[in-house]
């Protein structure tokens, strides 16, 4: 909290400015920005995965438990299908995630590691975050500019609401 204040902070399918100038409108104080990020020079995904959230549309995604045990949004797989179909097997919590881990399926925690970024990455087991705008992000950008963008489209677009009024 700031002073007596709570931060509200609107997540989710945010990925320009337009989205970020209608968070604004419904109230929140900022936003959180996930995959875009993603396709950026900076972020330590591997090339293969960010190579197929260019490609992917939001149909590719799935709401899954099979890498870190809690719910998380990723590109389906053989490794996120399995578990669709198995539930039972899904470990508890962190055994889930420790599990994906010593399988080979979720190294984003090891990402950063040069050797590990340099290895294939296997599409059909190994899994990545990838929230629905994946269909409407087409290359990759420097994470400045998309800030620059966002914030230059929210202005213009909340200035011309302003105007309406």
């Amino acid at each position: 909290a700031v002073g007596d204040k709570v931060p509200v902070v609107a997540a989710g399918g945010i990925f320009d400015g337009r989205g970020l100038a209608a968070a604004l409108c419904y109230g929140a104080d900022g936003v959180w920005v996930g995959t875009r990020f993603l396709l950026t020079p900076e972020a330590n995904a591997h090339q293969t995965h960010k190579d197929r959230l260019i490609l992917g549309r939001a149909e590719d995604t799935v709401i899954s438990r099979a890498f870190t045990g809690a719910t998380l949004r990723v590109m389906r797989n053989k490794w996120t299908q399995h578990y669709e179909e198995h539930p039972e097997e899904l470990g508890k919590g962190s055994k889930q995630l420790v599990k994906a881990m010593k399988e080979g399926a979720w190294l984003h925690s090891q990402i950063a590691n040069k050797a590990v970024a340099d290895q294939p990455f296997d599409e059909e087991i190994q899994g990545y975050a990838a929230g629905q705008c994946i269909g409407n992000i087409e290359r990759i950008q420097p994470a400045g500019d998309i800030v620059v963008q966002m914030v230059g489209t929210a202005a213009q677009l909340l200035g011309r609401s302003q105007a309406k009024l």
